[in-house]
């Protein structure tokens, strides 16, 4: 049901109940995140990631920072999840906004010739945002955020009237580099050092980054992943999209959560299901999974290759967005530390921004990560038996060949050194705790 217009009052409540929301949460002990936001005049700066990864905290930090709550009055901050706002329209939503205005405009701006913040969470749900949002940032005197947890709405509507008015970045749960700063464990070298940074490795890679963990007991962490995963799997799954098969679609789900680290393919999702007893198509399927990329839940890579083509043909490798939350969630399936890890990695190099895929020579050799087309990256849980090194070695040397790269890099739990694979490819091993423990990931070109 589309609301009518509510009383000046009423929407200066819930403005009021919000900002005094984030400041709590800002009085809370936090961790800095890597990332982050440059002041931009008249672009909205776009924040995308999903739900509980900590976008509203960072957006706050960030206005902290810059002395946004150090000023006599409030800046502009609205949450859309919140069921006293109902279905907003964007009409309503531009009313809410020039209530704020009303209530607070003459502390800001021409008076004191300050700039104004005005953050809108989760902004996807109100139909036509952009267009309130591109008035907006033509003032100069505005900073404008918007957070959202789509990545194809938001993309959209950045594509169309929003292009060159808008920078867009990211949010992941916590990188390794955050979680060492986060149990403040020091940097340096030394063994104790060093092994206080793998035990924290193997407990994240079990648990997971989402933030809220760090601020209640172990014991309580599985209940809130699974609540986090209800309310991503029926607001931005179900909801979202309409899906009326809920059961096909929790089947679909659970058969991408066993494949984490592994190779698929829609032809093959599709007969698994219809033997499973579900009423199910490749086009269901293929909708599917680019639902669950949109909202951030998994994300397919695909084989690297020149020709669009064969990467649409072959079989795609499938990640999720937190190993605490795939655990969490998947029943009684466990996919192995070595899935586990290799998924831990792959999180580790998308939430920097790097482009990936897999390659996979004619005679079958693989290599896991193509970071950017430059760096080749195998990830193994441990090389102390032969066959596996062989293996890995093997594959990364028929990378290196085909890219012409003289050094590839093992990443493994422990095991740290360094090997000739021949006499022009130079194979280096590193344990990842050592080599995802600074903001910038080591070795990388």
């Amino acid at each position: 049901m589309i609301n009518s217009f509510k009383p000046n009052d009423y929407y200066a409540t819930i403005l009021a109940d919000q900002f005094d929301s984030l400041k709590q949460t800002l009085n809370e002990p936090l961790v800095v995140r890597n990332q982050k936001l440059s002041p931009s005049p008249r672009l909205a700066q776009i924040l995308i990631g999903v739900r509980r990864a900590g976008k509203s905290t960072f957006l706050g930090q960030t206005l902290f920072e810059e002395g946004y709550f150090d000023r006599a009055s409030p800046f502009f901050y609205l949450n859309l999840i919140d069921e006293r706002l109902g279905d907003l329209t964007v009409a309503e939503l531009g009313r809410i906004t020039e209530v704020f205005t009303e209530k607070y405009g003459e502390t800001h701006g021409e008076k004191y010739g300050e700039t104004q913040a005005w953050v809108f969470d989760e902004i996807q749900v109100v139909p036509g945002w952009e267009v309130l949002i591109e008035r907006l940032t033509r003032n100069p005197k505005n900073r404008v955020f918007i957070t959202g947890s789509s990545a194809k709405m938001l993309s959209r509507e950045i594509a169309t009237s929003m292009r060159g008015r808008s920078l867009a970045s990211e949010i992941f749960p916590f990188s390794f580099a955050e979680m060492i700063k986060a149990k403040k464990i020091p940097a340096g070298v030394s063994t104790p050092q060093k092994s206080a940074r793998r035990r924290l490795l193997k407990k994240q890679l079990l648990e997971g980054g989402f933030p809220a963990l760090l601020t209640i007991p172990k014991i309580q962490h599985q209940k809130l992943l699974q609540q986090y995963f209800e309310t991503l799997f029926f607001r931005d799954l179900v909801e979202r999209n309409e899906f009326t098969d809920i059961h096909l679609l929790k089947a679909f789900v659970q058969l991408l959560m066993n494949q984490v680290s592994s190779y698929f393919s829609l032809n093959k999702m599709n007969e698994r299901l219809i033997a499973q007893g579900h009423t199910s198509s490749k086009v269901k399927v293929a909708e599917y999974l680019a639902s669950v990329e949109d909202c951030f839940l998994a994300f397919p890579v695909s084989l690297y290759s020149p020709s669009r083509q064969k990467q649409n043909v072959n079989p795609k490798k499938v990640y999720w967005i937190d190993n605490g939350l795939l655990l969490a969630n998947s029943g009684s399936t466990f996919p192995g530390i070595g899935r586990l890890l290799e998924n831990f990695v792959f999180l580790e190099l998308r939430l920097r921004g790097h482009t990936l895929h897999y390659f996979q020579d004619k005679d079958g050799s693989e290599v896991d990560f193509v970071v950017d087309q430059k760096s080749l990256i195998q990830v193994c849980e441990r090389i102390d038996d032969p066959t596996t090194l062989d293996r890995e070695v093997r594959g990364l040397t028929a990378a290196m060949k085909r890219f012409d790269k003289k050094r590839g890099l093992i990443l493994t739990l422990e095991t740290e050194q360094e090997i000739q694979s021949d006499s022009k490819h130079r194979i280096d091993i590193m344990s990842v705790a050592e080599w995802a423990k600074s903001k910038e990931l080591a070795w990388l070109e």
